[in-house]
């Protein structure tokens, strides 16, 4: 039988699981603007090699990171305000 863990009652539980959740995802949004930057890096060696189908999917690559990485911040924002 699959029963859920229980819901914290306390309030201390609860800012403690938001803290860290909140660092989980900062940490997932650095990698992810880590990560951009590189694929950035990559874009422009293609570009410096005249190979603009390769530097065109790095630079997608890099949005997709960066995308990513924002959504990580904009909800680690909005958990830091419930604090």
């Amino acid at each position: 039988m699959n029963t859920l863990p229980p819901s914290p009652r306390c309030p201390t539980q609860l800012r403690v699981q938001r803290a860290r959740r909140i660092g989980v995802l900062r940490t997932m949004a650095d990698a992810h603007f880590i990560n951009a930057d590189r694929a950035t890096e990559y874009a422009n060696g293609c570009n410096a090699t005249n190979n603009p189908d390769g530097a065109a999917s790095w630079q997608r690559m890099s949005g997709h990171y960066r995308q990513e990485a924002e959504t990580f911040r904009q909800e680690a924002d909005k958990l830091e305000r419930l604090q």
